[in-house]
């Protein structure tokens, strides 16, 4: 019979696949549609406002699961960590929109898609209304993953019968922020009648606590999404939008294969790290083994990746969008990188609290990229930024081997 553990791996690996499997099935359809020019656009903006929807999560989704699992069933302890993390979620979004609204009035390039921006914001909303963090760590994602894939594949069939031409970019970027509401929505009504939670009395100071428990992931979270986000904004400027579309491409089929492993981090996390204050021995196992599996997995995806990248970009994209192949060749071995580099800092160091050997590598890689992400993308357009994200994850795992194999157990 298959543990509890496992069914809650798959459950996140079905709720997350079908965030990765939705871009690859939308994007190719939208990029025939709306064309290069329309697309790059729209690329820019979601680029953008995926650093607002980073500012919001602020790494509860690995501090408030870790909470709630070592809560048990101690259901007062789970309610407050409840209302406390959708409290400063919800004060997280306000400054975001502030954010947002200061970057439309300064910039040019962000008040010529304001439009856009605002019909986008509607993600930002999902993020702090879906506390997909409570079913993870309660270890019931069943019916939530059930409704998140029902959601998205109503909007996907929803894509093909609104969007028809260059003028429809409104729309489809709405359908794009949607389904994350649709299961927020879902996801309160499934807590109210299940009693998941109930009301508790506390002080607003405590919400501290969540953004203290939170910051130390935000930060690394933030320091890689200053190379994983800001390089396409970069490109977006120095290239102009038709690179971003192109690099969006080549970081959509990466971000798809990501999709498939980061769903077992998220799942082991907290058993990893509870593992580590009794049984250091057990807990440095179970990630090794862990690491292991998915290097050898990935270096496979990556090598069969790398050598289909121009009939995958031809057959699944079109010929309009065959300048991203040099770009997806660099970045088909990205996912291996990434993926042994979240190993080594969630599984191997944050256990061991050693946050300053952490942030320090993922420094490293962040400070590498703000020095060549600009004359990589003028002279390579989209290749540059596709270079320049394979060069940090390289630096960022060669800092983090380093540390880890300074440690004397």
């Amino acid at each position: 019979m298959i543990s509890r553990q496992k069914l809650n791996v798959v459950y996140l690996m079905g709720n997350q696949g079908v965030n990765y499997l939705m871009p690859l099935l939308v994007f190719p359809f939208l990029m025939h549609t709306l064309g290069p020019l329309k697309f790059g656009i729209l690329s820019f903006s979601l680029a953008t406002m995926q650093f607002l929807i980073l500012l919001t999560d602020f790494g509860f989704n690995y501090s408030a699961t870790k909470s709630i699992s070592i809560a048990g069933k101690d259901k007062r302890i789970i309610s407050d960590v409840f209302f406390r993390t959708m409290w400063a979620k919800a004060i997280l979004s306000v400054i975001s929109l502030f954010v947002m609204l200061f970057l439309i009035m300064v910039f040019d390039a962000y008040g010529a898609i304001k439009e856009l921006l605002f019909i986008n914001f509607i993600a930002v909303i999902g993020t702090v209304i879906y506390p997909i963090w409570l079913f993870q760590g309660l270890e019931k994602m069943g019916s939530i993953t059930a409704f998140s894939i029902l959601s998205r594949a109503c909007v996907l069939i929803s894509f093909y019968f609104l969007v028809n031409g260059e003028g429809d970019i409104n729309m489809a970027m709405f359908l794009l922020a949607v389904p994350n509401v649709l299961a927020g929505i879902f996801a309160i009504l499934t807590i109210y009648h299940g009693r998941l939670v109930f009301w508790v009395r506390f002080s607003f100071l405590e919400i501290r606590k969540s953004f203290l428990e939170g910051i130390q992931v935000f930060s690394s979270t933030l320091l890689t999404s200053m190379y994983t986000l800001m390089t396409p904004v970069v490109v977006g400027f120095v290239a102009g939008p038709e690179s971003v579309g192109y690099l969006n491409v080549a970081n959509t089929v990466k971000q798809a294969v990501c999709g498939l492993f980061s769903p077992i981090l998220q799942a082991y996390f907290p058993k990893v790290n509870a593992l580590y204050i009794d049984q250091p021995e057990v807990s440095r196992a179970l990630a090794t083994k862990i690491l292991k599996w998915m290097a050898l997995m990935l270096l496979v995806i990556s090598l069969v990746l790398f050598f289909i990248s121009e009939i995958l970009i031809e057959k699944a994209f079109g010929v309009k969008y065959l300048a991203a192949i040099p770009a997806l060749k660099v970045l088909a071995f990205a996912p291996l990188f990434i993926l042994i580099n979240s190993v080594m800092g969630l599984l191997f160091m944050i256990p061991r609290g050693d946050m300053k050997g952490y942030l320090g590598s993922i420094f490293s890689g962040a400070a590498v990229s703000l020095v060549i992400v600009a004359p990589a993308a003028y002279y390579l357009k989209e290749t540059g930024g596709a270079v320049t994200l394979l060069a940090v994850e390289l630096v960022v795992g060669i800092c983090m081997a380093l540390r880890i194999r300074s440690y004397k157990n």
